[in-house]
This record gives structure tokens, C-alpha cells and sequence, in this order.
């Protein structure tokens, strides 16, 4: 009996002294799952691998841009993440419903149709000829067309899947005509485009799941936005991927902005307003950082990205990054073989606001304990706990 009050007394201490409730681990990962970042087929099931073995409560992902991809993870993932959302699902952990109508034996869904690649294949000929396109070399030619061929890609009559898939796969591809025929020939029954390429992943359930484009009523090359979610102890989450500093502007139907730095400030402005009298979590990569030298871990000595527009997001709406307070260390960084020798940065957040309940305990930079790197981003964790009351 001794021994059990004693025991009880400990249990109740840590309690009072921790003071935490309802924690979860909350991760962002981007993925790299795209043709820019090297040995993309190598890595696919490694990634999907990864995971698997994950401990996290709930993910953020980027860069799921293909259906396919898509496919392929969550079959693996059943057992350790039953719940999942994105921008094309039917609804929360329901990708696509059956369909008995449909012969399931057809190849359909690619993100061009056949009459979509005909006639695009020929204005977009035409018009990258006439103004010299083609005889450029990745990205000028990209930049050339969407620049000088705007109303081509404006026509209703193409999907923006198409636009966008067309866009992508210049980049891997010898050229438009090439990745016009990759667009409109499924690898899988199924391949449509995830615009934005978010996906969540729970462990347990979530409600009201829903995305939201961060300009939707323009077309855009690169659909940025925003998912959120209610985990099932009452966290709001919104999980993000905001745009990056790329030396060329290819968004030919936002002509608001002119360039990626004035259309992430106001993606985070669009974020901090919406948000602002909502407790919640942001998580993702938001390609802004801050800038931090002279320190003696070569690891935390940052380069730091978009500086002002994190400035703003931090200063304007009070977030805080507990993963920089605790951490700090490139979760983008020069060592890693996929960024190609970039400078070290920290893009991949999960943060709350000053003054909210939530207290974040403890962090984690993750996916760094791979043979090889599986993407060109390091994921992080933060636990996330409710103060007890």
C-alpha cells in the first residue's frame, strides 16, 4: 500500500508539473515529388516507406501534384494512416468513390484529354515558333511561352489540369509537345493533377476537412492554398505550401504581382487575416525564412529566404516558430545531394500564435536517418499540447 501511494504521488506530480493535455505530433514533409528534385523514380517508394514508420499524429505533405502518386502512397499507408485529405478527394479518406457505371477496365482521367493535346499542341507550336521558344533552353522556354502565348492558356475550353501538367512536365521533358503527350497518357487508370499538391495524413479522425485556392478565380500554373482540418480533440490545423523565390515569374493570370516575393506576402496575408481570431496550427513548407549567421553549428547558419515576408508573417500576426526557438537547423540544406548545393534554410514550419493556448514541449527534424536522402527537404515534428486548465 506504501508503494502504491508512492507511485501515485509521482503520477500526480509529473501531471502538475508538466500541465499539458491532449498532445499531438504534428509534422510537415515536403516530398520533392517532382522532376526538379534528382532521382525522383528511386525515391518514390522509399518516401512512401518513410511514412510508414512515421510517429507522427498528423502530416502536412507537399508536392503530391499526380493522382498516381497519390494512389500508390495511401495503399501503402492503410494501417498507419487511415485518414487523409486532399484537394481532389471525394471526401475525407475517400480519394475517389466506385463507380459500377464506369468500366473500370478504361483508362481515363489524365489530366489532357486527346482533343485537349491536338488542339493545344498546335497553338502552342504556332506560337512558340513565331516568337522563338523553342530554340531556348529550360526555363527561358517555359518563360517564353507562358509569357508570350498568355492567350492560349486562357482558353476555357483546356483545363487548367491540363495547363498545369503541361507546365510540370516541361521541365523533365525535351519540350512542349513532348510533355502534351505525357500529360494525356495515363501510367495508371487514374492521374489526375492535385494543383496544389497538398495531402494530410491523421492517425485519428479529422472533420471538416476543405481546401482553399489563395486566388480562385484566376488560372493559375501553380495553385497555392491552403487545407484545414479538425483533428478529433478539437485542433485546428491548416496546412500550406506558399510560393517560392524562383528567379523567373511564369504565373501568367495574376498580374496583381510581379514577382513570387509580392505573391507569397500575400498568400501569408491571406492566411494571417483568415486565421486571426481562430486558435489553430500552421504547418507546411512556406518557402520564407529567417536570415542567421555567425553561429557555431554550421547547420543553423541559415541564408534565409523572402526575410521580409516572414517578418511580416511573424510581426504582423504573431506567429511563432517553436521548431527555430529549440532547433534550428536547415531542414533545406546545402549538404543534402538533392538541393544541388543551394544555401542552408529552414522553409518547413509548424507554428501557433503568441498568446494561444497551445505549448509546443519539444521538436524534431526528421527523414534525416535515410541511406539517402528521399527528398531535398528534412520533414519537423512538433509536439503540440493543450495547457491544462
Amino acid at each position: 500500500m506504501p508503494h502504491q501511494k508512492s507511485l501515485l504521488c509521482i503520477i500526480v506530480l509529473i501531471v502538475t508539473v508538466k500541465g499539458y493535455r491532449h498532445c499531438k505530433t504534428i509534422s510537415t514533409f515536403n516530398t520533392g515529388l517532382i522532376y526538379t528534385v534528382p532521382n525522383l523514380e528511386s525515391r518514390r517508394p522509399r518516401i512512401s516507406e518513410a511514412l510508414r514508420q512515421s510517429t507522427a499524429d498528423f502530416m502536412c505533405l507537399q508536392e503530391f501534384y499526380f493522382e498516381t502518386d497519390l494512389i500508390e502512397t495511401l495503399g501503402g499507408l492503410v494501417g498507419t494512416y487511415p485518414h487523409h485529405y486532399s484537394a481532389i478527394h471525394a471526401s475525407e479518406d475517400v480519394l475517389r468513390k466506385e463507380d459500377c457505371s464506369r468500366d473500370m477496365n478504361r483508362v481515363r482521367d489524365t489530366p489532357c484529354s486527346d482533343e485537349e493535346k491536338i488542339i493545344l499542341e498546335a497553338d502552342i507550336t504556332q506560337c512558340g515558333t513565331a516568337n522563338g521558344c523553342f530554340q531556348l533552353q529550360t526555363p527561358f522556354r517555359q518563360l517564353c511561352v507562358v509569357t508570350n502565348c498568355r492567350n492560349v492558356f486562357l482558353n476555357e475550353s483546356f483545363s487548367s489540369d491540363c495547363v498545369m501538367c503541361v507546365f510540370f512536365e516541361t521541365f523533365h521533358l525535351l519540350g512542349i509537345i513532348d510533355a502534351l503527350t505525357e500529360c494525356s497518357t495515363p501510367k495508371y487508370i487514374d492521374n489526375r493533377m492535385n494543383p496544389s499538391g497538398l495531402m494530410i495524413l491523421s492517425k485519428t479522425g479529422m472533420t471538416n476537412a476543405s481546401f482553399t485556392s489563395f486566388f480562385p478565380s484566376n488560372r493559375l500554373l501553380h495553385q497555392r492554398g491552403y487545407i484545414q482540418a479538425t483533428l478529433d480533440d478539437g485542433k485546428k490545423i491548416v496546412c500550406t505550401h506558399l510560393s517560392a523565390d524562383l528567379p523567373f515569374y511564369f504565373e501568367f493570370d495574376l498580374p496583381m504581382f510581379r514577382n513570387y516575393r509580392e505573391q507569397s506576402r500575400e498568400e501569408m496575408n491571406i492566411l494571417g487575416r483568415t486565421f486571426r481570431d481562430i486558435e489553430h496550427v500552421l504547418v507546411g513548407d512556406i518557402n520564407a525564412g529567417p536570415r542567421v549567421t555567425d553561429v557555431a553549428d554550421p547547420e543553423k547558419n541559415l541564408r534565409g529566404a523572402f526575410v521580409e515576408n516572414y517578418e511580416f508573417l511573424v510581426g504582423t500576426f504573431g506567429y511563432l516558430s517553436p521548431y527555430m526557438e529549440q532547433n534550428g537547423r536547415c531542414t533545406f540544406c546545402k549538404e543534402n545531394p538533392l538541393t544541388n548545393g543551394q544555401p542552408n534554410n529552414v522553409f518547413d514550419v509548424v507554428m501557433v500564435t503568441n498568446g494561444s493556448s497551445l505549448v509546443t514541449p519539444s521538436v524534431q527534424r526528421t527523414f534525416t536517418d535515410q541511406p539517402e536522402p528521399i527528398s531535398d527537404h528534412y520533414g519537423v515534428s512538433v509536439e503540440v499540447c493543450e495547457k491544462e486548465i
